[in-house]
């Protein structure tokens, strides 16, 4: 709240900064910003898949998957990779099964990690 008076002379506090929930958004190489919703809709019919993590870079994108199996088949390793091409640009693309993955400091399940920074985990 800040001490100044709005330009109504109503006499209330005035609210200059709302903070929000920050969503989890990707950062590819050219900068292109692509929300977390994109694995979650790329996922949402593929019962193998239980669970989702995206971890990136500058230059890697890794996605780790927690499956009710040991392995994804290939043909859906290939079609995730392609999908996943088409709407963000990295040198590498790289998909893990049933790796464990990284907390937030809260020990709450984050869906996108931003490892540019390495400050958020």
């Amino acid at each position: 709240m800040s001490p100044s008076s709005c330009s109504c002379k109503r006499g209330y506090p005035v609210i200059e900064k709302v903070n929000g929930r920050s969503v989890d958004i990707i950062v590819d190489m050219n900068g292109k910003k692509i929300h977390s919703a994109l694995f979650s809709i790329l996922f949402r019919n593929e019962t193998i898949v239980e669970q989702f993590q995206i971890q990136f870079d500058e230059n890697t994108l890794d996605v780790y998957l927690k499956l009710s199996q040991s392995e994804l088949p290939q043909d859906k390793h290939d079609k995730f990779i392609d999908l996943i091409k088409k709407q963000m640009s990295f040198n590498q693309y790289i998909i893990h099964y049933n790796s464990p993955f990284l907390l937030s400091a809260n020990a709450k399940h984050k869906y996108v990690i931003d490892n540019r920074k390495r400050q958020n985990v």
